[in-house]
């Protein structure tokens, strides 16, 4: 595993404490940024509220290993000043309920419970880069989601992700909220 580097979580420590949106730039990574407010940082994760085209759009746990740089400048506090107009940083709130950001198995388990649809994002391998569907087991060093299709076909069976292949996930954002909704009407019958 990568090593964080000091800058790195400075960087984000004090963003986190300022209220400031970041742009994280992940140079090994296929879709290499994220945008959004550090909400809480842990030794290998962090948590961000996801910024898309000045929305708020749900909620992002970054493997803090593939950082490469945390940019925050003019550009930030740009889109901060459109946010603030817009009303959207009233949304600026942690996801309830909580998700820890200690480990991937920590972070499974608490969206496992919420019963959340997730975006679980494997971009190191190109034949595989996301699956999206519930959580429903977590192991010491995998877990389970049961796959839905982009027409909400099911698979028959979960499938198994290892922790070490992911690097991102999403959850709360507009699709694959909205997803769920039409996506639970096909769920086949447990």
């Amino acid at each position: 595993m990568k090593e964080v580097t000091l800058a790195t979580r400075d960087a984000l420590e004090h963003a986190r404490a300022a209220r400031q949106m970041v742009l994280l730039k992940r140079e090994a990574i296929d879709a290499p940024r994220v945008d959004g407010f550090p909400l809480a940082i842990g030794s290998e994760l962090v948590l961000l509220a996801v910024v898309d085209d000045w929305r708020f759009d749900g909620y992002a746990i970054v493997r803090l290993a593939d950082v490469t740089e945390v940019r925050s400048n003019e550009y930030e506090r740009f889109t901060e000043r459109v946010l603030e107009r817009e009303g959207e940083l009233t949304h600026l709130v942690p996801p309830a309920p909580a998700v820890p950001v200690t480990a991937w198995s920590d972070v499974f388990e608490a969206l496992r419970a919420s019963g959340r649809y997730v975006l679980v994002h494997e971009e190191e391998y190109e034949e595989e880069p996301m699956s999206l569907g519930p959580v429903v087991a977590v192991h010491s060093d995998t877990m389970l989601l049961h796959y839905v299709g982009a027409t909400a076909e099911w698979d028959a069976e979960p499938s198994e992700i290892a922790f070490q292949d992911v690097t991102r996930v999403q959850f709360g954002d507009y699709y694959s909220t909205v997803f769920a909704r039409y996506a639970e009407t096909t769920r086949p019958e447990a």
